[in-house]
């Protein structure tokens, strides 16, 4: 709704109540996964072009708190889509920051860790958009470091899983959108090349 201070308001008044949960009980997983949840939730509005650290401060606290979590169960897909996602932002938010090689490495281990949990249990959420949206930051790093081939390989994989999900899901709103994102991310990808 383009109000991200008012997020911002009602994210903090959560993650105050998970730290309060979590410090009561920190052999609580479910607290402590609200903690790390509420910290990505936080760390993804999109923060103030001033406070682009803090923001990658507050996504790099949750994935401490949510790494242990999906360390302890590989294959749990909701847990392991939501640390993949904040991962996602933590890398963009390092793109910004001009910090290249750490955002590929954040990208990269996202993906990584998606395929390793869709490999472990057939049949479960594959985090489509999660994918995209790491498949589409490394295009865009390739691209910004002249890396030509593994742009185009990356952004032509995101479009390919666009494709297949909009072929899967014929007429829903959310893969016609993936599918004109990847679209238009493979055009910026050959624009920047």
């Amino acid at each position: 709704m383009g109000r991200p201070t008012e997020a911002r308001t009602y994210c903090e008044k959560a993650l105050a109540l998970s730290r309060e949960l979590s410090a009561a009980d920190p052999k609580d997983e479910t607290a402590r996964f609200d903690l790390g949840y509420n910290l990505g939730q936080l760390g993804m509005i999109e923060p103030d072009p001033d406070k682009v650290a803090d923001s990658l401060k507050t996504l790099r606290e949750a994935l401490s708190v949510l790494d242990s979590i999906i360390q302890a169960n590989p294959s749990a897909a909701d847990p392991v889509l939501r640390v993949e996602l904040v991962r996602q932002y933590a890398g963009r938010r390092l793109q910004r920051l001009g910090r290249l090689t750490e955002a590929a490495d954040s990208f990269r281990r996202a993906l990584a860790e998606l395929e390793a949990m869709t490999n472990a249990k057939p049949g479960q959420p594959r985090g489509t958009a999660v994918s995209l949206g790491n498949e589409e930051g490394l295009a865009e790093i390739y691209a910004e470091q002249g890396d030509g081939d593994a742009a185009l390989t990356y952004a032509r994989k995101a479009l390919d899983r666009a494709q297949k999900y909009d072929a899967a899901t014929p007429g829903r709103a959310v893969a016609i959108a993936h599918l004109g994102e990847a679209y238009f991310e493979l055009a910026w990808v050959e624009r920047k090349l």
